[in-house]
């Protein structure tokens, strides 16, 4: 593939559809040969300031699932019953509400969150909201 463009997402695109080499326009003559030399013999080519954005790119992508990953974790130290309550605090309800969802007692709601805190290392409800919210219920696959 040749382009002007520098944008990393076609890149991967493209690689992703089965590109072998990818080039700028303004590749010297010299190295455009050698280029498609290598692509006869089946060798993929990316020339370096590409293979640097590829490469970082799939570094930054790497660091991001770990995290991920890591989250995920977790939050799968809760129980149901707290999964649950968890659940509806990243909805935004209050313990009220909570217990009218669940029937439980306004104790046992309290019990709940204050665990959920103390088991995701949290300092409060809005933390707890976001984490489950980011990473709960959603596939994380890393290759």
């Amino acid at each position: 593939m040749l382009t002007t463009a520098s944008v990393d997402d076609r890149v991967i695109a493209a690689l992703e559809l089965g590109a072998v080499g990818f080039l700028f326009r303004d590749t010297e003559p010299e190295g455009l040969v050698n280029a498609v030399r290598l692509l006869a013999s089946g060798t993929h080519v990316l020339f370096q300031g590409v293979a640097d954005r590829v490469v970082s790119g799939f570094l930054a992508g790497r660091r991001h699932c770990d995290a991920a990953q890591a989250q995920r974790a977790r939050l799968a130290v809760l129980t149901a019953r707290e999964r649950e309550v968890l659940a509806l605090v990243g909805e935004g309800l209050s313990n009220p509400e909570i217990c009218r969802m669940l029937l439980l007692s306004k104790a046992t709601v309290k019990e709940h969150v204050s665990s959920i805190l103390n088991k995701l290392g949290v300092a409060n409800r809005l933390q707890a909201a976001v984490l489950v919210r980011t990473y709960a219920d959603r596939e994380v696959t890393c290759g």
